[in-house]
């Protein structure tokens, strides 16, 4: 029995059951329009939470969309989180099969960004996978033990960054343009924030 039915059905009813009814067309409706007008797909789910820093020569400086510049060269292997280490993020804000990428001037294994995945918000690794050229498609229904993510920026001693921009961003796997756009909020995490207000 579709909603439309039960309305009827509730109508002929009478009483609660016909606000029940009328309730649950009225969602149906909302639904389906939302659907076809709000057309809102977030390309990028990667959102930089980092401030600038300098760690083991290496200085990173973050720009208003998320866009990292790099200079100097790593005095010994270095890790700089983008995200969140510790009260790590939810993997539910992520897209199940996504391309993880940093653009065109990462340095492979040498500069990359990278996603761990872990049981805890703060520890409990599980996996973590990187890119440094051109995009890593993951997974995750591989991985049902992980509950929670971090991003981060690896670079190998030795390695000099001078003027690489690393573009971040996490992607769904069926978007095929893979030019860098800005972290955008999920719908649900606009929704949250107009219900604060």
């Amino acid at each position: 029995m579709n909603l439309h039915d039960v309305y009827l059905s509730a109508q002929l009813a009478g009483g609660k059951g016909a606000h029940i009814g009328s309730s649950l067309l009225t969602a149906q409706d909302n639904i389906a329009v939302n659907s076809c007008t709000l057309g809102y797909t977030r390309k990028n789910a990667l959102k930089v939470t980092a401030a600038d820093t300098t760690v083991n020569g290496v200085t990173m400086t973050v720009d208003s969309n998320g866009i990292l510049t790099l200079s100097g060269t790593a005095t010994e292997r270095t890790v700089i989180d983008l995200t969140r280490k510790t009260n790590r993020n939810p993997i539910s804000i992520l897209p199940t099969k996504f391309i993880l990428s940093g653009g065109d001037q990462m340095l492979g294994v040498e500069c990359c960004i990278g996603v761990e995945v872990s049981t805890g918000a703060g520890s409990g690794y599980v996996a973590s996978f990187y890119d440094g050229d051109d995009g890593r498609l993951v997974d995750l229904s591989a991985y049902p033990a992980a509950k929670y993510w971090y991003a981060y920026l690896r670079i190998y001693e030795g390695v000099n960054v001078d003027g690489i921009n690393i573009y971040p961003m996490i992607r769904p796997s069926d978007i095929k343009n893979s030019d860098f756009e800005p972290y955008a909020p999920s719908i649900a995490e606009r929704l949250a924030a107009l219900e604060s207000k």
